[in-house]
């Protein structure tokens, strides 16, 4: 025997009920130390048994000292648990956690797999019991249709992907297109805005250039009638002073000078900048 197997052997004594010869279930611990399935510990003393005593020293025993052990169950459960995982793993087949056999059948209706004994219970007698391999045969050829069923869903969707992704691309491309031509057309209308807004400009600077000169000739006119009005007034002040006789002296040519004054100052008065002529003449 290997030292794992004498491990193995040393391991499945302690957590084993000496009694029923199985793991632990409930186990409870007397005041001799021993340990047993707290069930097992009552059948074996009897409703009516007034020795009672341990079954592996023989000592005297008090049921009320029953003691659960709660750690040796944790660990009962967990050694089992290791054991069945690792009969799985050699064998390939599921251990019944409840008769601990090979659990070789599969009940279609509540999809669970247990051992033999199991399916002669109450539970599934009326359900569709079949084995392992049968469950798994039917299970593995419906999967195989529901694949093929997918891969040609699968191409579909590919082809699909190859067609919406090239009409996107095809929209992109046409937007692009359109945006190069907007962008030109507005670089031809940026460039013709600024042709005509100098154009514009220097229109407008020659406009106002001829204003102001208009406005030096008809400001120089207005100023040499104001200095004719100023020098006629002296003048006539001037005559209102004198003698009679000297204020009727050439008075024919003092007449016709303010005649001509006049008339002078009634042209002048009207040499206006026309209405036309005040627009600015620069738009096109």
């Amino acid at each position: 025997m290997s030292a794992a197997d004498s491990i193995e052997e040393m391991l499945h004594s302690e957590v084993t009920c000496y009694l029923c010869v199985h793991y632990f279930i409930n186990p409870v611990t007397l005041d001799c130390g021993h340990s047993f399935c707290h069930s097992c510990i009552l059948r074996s003393w009897g409703p009516f048994s007034l020795a009672r005593t341990c079954p592996r020293c023989q000592k005297a025993i008090l049921q009320t000292n029953l003691r659960p052990n709660d750690q040796l169950a944790n660990v009962a459960r967990l050694i089992r648990q290791l054991k069945d995982v690792a009969k799985q793993v050699a064998t390939g087949v599921r251990i019944c956690e409840e008769h601990e056999d090979d659990a070789t059948a599969f009940c279609m209706d509540d999809l669970v797999t247990f051992c033999l004994k199991c399916a002669e219970a109450r539970d599934h007698q009326q359900h569709d019991v079949v084995s392992v391999e049968e469950a798994a045969r039917t299970y593995t050829d419906s999967f195989i249709s529901r694949v093929r069923h997918l891969r040609k869903q699968e191409e579909e969707i590919v082809k699909q992907e190859k067609e919406v992704e090239k009409q996107w691309e095809d929209l992109i491309q046409q937007i692009g297109a359109e945006k190069g031509k907007m962008v030109e057309e507005f670089s031809k209308v940026h460039q013709l805005v600024e042709e005509q807004s100098s154009l514009w400009a220097s229109r407008v600077e020659e406009a106002l250039e001829e204003i102001k000169l208009k406005r030096s000739e008809h400001m120089a006119e207005l100023s040499k009638e104001h200095t004719i009005i100023k020098e006629t007034i002296w003048e006539l002040n001037w005559k209102c002073e004198q003698l009679p006789f000297d204020v009727l002296q050439d008075i024919g040519s003092t007449l016709e000078r303010l005649w001509r004054d006049s008339s002078l100052q009634r042209r002048s008065f009207g040499v206006w900048i026309p209405a036309d002529e005040r627009k600015c003449r620069f738009w096109p």
